[in-house]
């Protein structure tokens, strides 16, 4: 529901009345990491008093490495992300954040030999392939983040106007404007509001001479 402050004082509740509950450990400290701030090293705590109960808890180590990628210390959360996937190699949502990580760290083949691995485990997960089309968007790669974003797009994306707007740039920069274009115009239909496509795609045709379809501002 989205009401993180309520979950935040249930948990702490949970473990006045169990506290060896390591599993209410984890969701209070991926709770407070999700508040961000000054919670986030409220969460990094409650993750290590977990590990003190049990080092083997990979999920523990990946909830620190979240939180710890937040605070921007990265080389302390790469290391939990690590730590996660010796554990559990077989686990993608471990590789996929530390190649989150690694990206925040302009790491970027670092973060594409992850994200394919975690693609290995996961084949079917929007959210890695748009997440390594943005690493390759980085990279000045665009053929491949066409593919990665195309790829999202047929997985069914959660958020398709994001998607659309990338795989337009990447297009634009491939100079296939039309088709550029065409995916402005469906990020457009998704949400008339969206600034940000209806401006490149004004840009688009102005570059192409078709200055009767140029709008100067979103249409209301």
């Amino acid at each position: 529901m989205g009401k993180l402050e309520n979950a935040e004082k249930d948990y702490i509740k949970s473990l006045e009345l169990q506290p060896s509950n390591i599993n209410v450990m984890y969701y209070l400290g991926s709770v407070q990491e999700k508040l961000g701030g000054p919670k986030l090293n409220d969460s990094v705590n409650v993750f290590t008093k977990a590990l003190k109960m049990d080092p083997k808890f990979a999920n523990g180590y990946n909830g620190r490495g979240l939180a710890l990628d937040k605070l921007l210390q990265n080389d302390a959360a790469i290391k939990d992300f690590g730590r996660a996937i010796e554990i559990d190699p077989r686990n993608a949502a471990y590789w996929h954040n530390r190649a989150c990580c690694f990206r925040n760290m302009s790491k970027f083949k670092e973060a594409i030999k992850d994200m394919d691995m975690a693609l290995k485990l996961d084949p079917k997960s929007p959210v890695i392939y748009s997440n390594r089309g943005q690493v390759h968007r980085l990279m000045s790669d665009f053929e491949k983040a066409l593919a990665d974003y195309t790829s999202e797009l047929s997985l069914g994306s959660r958020n398709a106007v994001r998607a659309h707007n990338n795989r337009a740039y990447c297009l634009a920069k491939l100079d296939r404007i039309d088709e550029a274009i065409a995916d402005y115009t469906k990020a457009i239909g998704l949400d008339p509001q969206c600034i940000h496509a209806v401006h490149n795609r004004g840009i688009l045709h102005a570059k192409l001479g078709r200055f009767d379809k140029v709008r100067t501002s979103p249409p209301m």
